[in-house]
Order: C-alpha cells, then sequence, then structure tokens
C-alpha cells in the first residue's frame, strides 16, 4: 500500500515539473486530450450515458433484450440485465460497460457474481472507433475491418466462454438474491434531470481522465526515445495518443496492426482509470478486471501474429 501510495505521488510530482518546466508541451498534450473528449466521448458517450439511464430508472430494459437474453442466458448464463449490458457495453465503448455494471448492481438487478463476470468482458471500444479512427485513419484500410473486429471483439468473448463454467459454478453455490423486476415508471422531468446530471457528472470525470494521461503521454513524447518504444509507451497510457502517434511515424502496414490491435483490447491506463472511476463507488473488485484485460492482451497478441502470418 506505501509503495502505491509513493508510485502516485512521484506521479503527480513528476506531472507537476512537467507543467512547470515545458508549459508549451503541456499545453499541446492538454489540448489534444481536451479535443478528444470534445469531439469524441462527448457527442458519442453523453447519449448513450442518458439513454441507458433513463432505461434502467423507467425499468424498462427488457425491451431491448427478449430477442436476445434467450441466446446469452444458454451460452454465457446471463439475466436479462446483463444481456443489456454485453449489448450496450460492446456497442458503446468504454466505459459504458462498467458504468451499467455498477448501476444494475446498485438498483440489484445483476448478482455480484454476474456483475464480476460481466466487466471481465463487457468493456471495450467502442464499433465506431474501430472503424473508423483505427482501420481508417490509422491502418488505411478499411478491408481489414472484419479481422481487427475479430480480434478485439473476439478476444474478450473466448475469455468469457472459458471462465463461464466458473461462473457458472458459483451461481449454484450462492444463487443471487435480487429485487424482483418492477413495473415499468411513468417518465417525468425528475427522471430526466437525474439522468442529464448524473451523465453530465460522469462525461466531466471521464474528461479529467483522458487530459491527464494525455499529459502523461506528452511527457514521455518529449524524450528523444526510439520510435517503437515511444508507441508502446503512449498506447499504453492513453490509446487514441498512442494510436495517433504510431499513424504518423510511418510505419508498414504490418507494424501498425501489431502495435495498434492490442493496445485496443487492452484499453490503455486511462481506460483503465476511467473504469475504475466507474465502478469504485460499488464495492465490485477491481483487480479481477485488470486480470482479464492482460490476458486478453496477450491472447490478442497470439491472434494478431495469426493474422499477420496468413493475411497481411
Amino acid at each position: 500500500m506505501k509503495i502505491q501510495k509513493y508510485l502516485f505521488t512521484f506521479v503527480v510530482v513528476v506531472i507537476f515539473i512537467f507543467l512547470l518546466v515545458s508549459p508549451a508541451n503541456a499545453v499541446t498534450s492538454a489540448r489534444s486530450g481536451l479535443m478528444l473528449w470534445f469531439k469524441v466521448l462527448l457527442p458519442t458517450l453523453l447519449p448513450f450515458m442518458i439513454i441507458s439511464k433513463l432505461l434502467i430508472e423507467l425499468n424498462a430494459i427488457s425491451c431491448l433484450t427478449f430477442l436476445f437474453s434467450s441466446f446469452f442466458k444458454k451460452f454465457f448464463n446471463l439475466s436479462k440485465s446483463g444481456t443489456f449490458v454485453l449489448m450496450t457495453g460492446f456497442l458503446c465503448g468504454y466505459p459504458m460497460g462498467a458504468k451499467l455494471i455498477s448501476e444494475l448492481y446498485k438498483h440489484k438487478q445483476i448478482s455480484h457474481e454476474e456483475s464480476c463476470y460481466l466487466l471481465t468482458f463487457c468493456n471495450n471500444l467502442s464499433p465506431m472507433f474501430i472503424s473508423s479512427f483505427l482501420t481508417v485513419s490509422c491502418f488505411d484500410a478499411p478491408e481489414l475491418l472484419p479481422y481487427v473486429i475479430l480480434i478485439i471483439y473476439g478476444t474478450p468473448m473466448i475469455y468469457a466462454l472459458i471462465t463461464q463454467p466458473l461462473f457458472r459454478r458459483k451461481c449454484a453455490m450462492e444463487p443471487p438474491v435480487l429485487v424482483p423486476p418492477k413495473p415499468f415508471r411513468k417518465l417525468d422531468f425528475e427522471i430526466i434531470d437525474t439522468a442529464i446530471m448524473d451523465s453530465f457528472t460522469q462525461i466531466t470525470k471521464l474528461g479529467g481522465y483522458v487530459i491527464l494521461f494525455s499529459i502523461i503521454s506528452g511527457i514521455f513524447l518529449s524524450f528523444s526515445l526510439p520510435a517503437p518504444l515511444l508507441s508502446l509507451l503512449t498506447g499504453i497510457i492513453e490509446i487514441t495518443t498512442g494510436i495517433n502517434y504510431i499513424t504518423v511515424q510511418g510505419f508498414s502496414l504490418q507494424m501498425r496492426f501489431f502495435f495498434s490491435t492490442p493496445l485496443c483490447v487492452f484499453g490503455g491506463l486511462s481506460g483503465l482509470m476511467q473504469t475504475y472511476s466507474m465502478i469504485k463507488d460499488s464495492g465490485l473488485p477491481f483487480l479481477p478486471y485488470l486480470t482479464a484485460k492482460l490476458i486478453q492482451t496477450g491472447l490478442s497478441y497470439v491472434l494478431t501474429l495469426f493474422f499477420l502470418h496468413n493475411i497481411l
């Protein structure tokens, strides 16, 4: 615990020194993070945050899950609320999966076991980010989209299938105690106001994390390090900054594919902290999520090497 405390203190001191010694680079990095939040996260995530909050408050989740709940119940042992998390977590991107898990767990619509299980694979990059930013802007090869989707979304699904028997065993040992589904609530302005304010609070918090980690990436970019090492470091810190740096380095398509795709599975330290900020008040453990992400990243490198050898 002391090591963690000293590490965080050291990072904060380094950032403060960077702000004093290199204000121009710090401002550029902070502006980059702010624009990422303003142009990407705010318009893509905020509407989903508001609508998903309304669906939860109105007890209307079943309206979206009735077509798929039986399928995911059979293969993943998920409840209807768990199916909603899976669908939204894959479609909306970081950290919507974690936010919904936390919200539904607090409302006792999913159990502790199902929450921990969902958290390990339902928090990923959005299809919009993958199709537009990664395959078009970074790879300049839209034809690679099916392979990229297979790696980035296939690895968490493989992990979920492998760990699913353990989840079933835990559920059999400790049957979940959940609140029975409630009837639909009537929509009123109080519910809308609560959903909007809660969503703005969460999206503002995410913006702070993105700016902070963009500044940390800027610290590394100010050093004269080899381009492949900088690509890896910036991608580990903040995925969008890292991929953007990989794009402008003039690497071959194979190199860009090798660096970027597994980093997207990992999500970056910024993504990890955004996820932690979503679940910290719920009491759900963060370590299983981190462990799952590391395992999935390793698996994605295996799949990436396979596609590099057979496709590119």
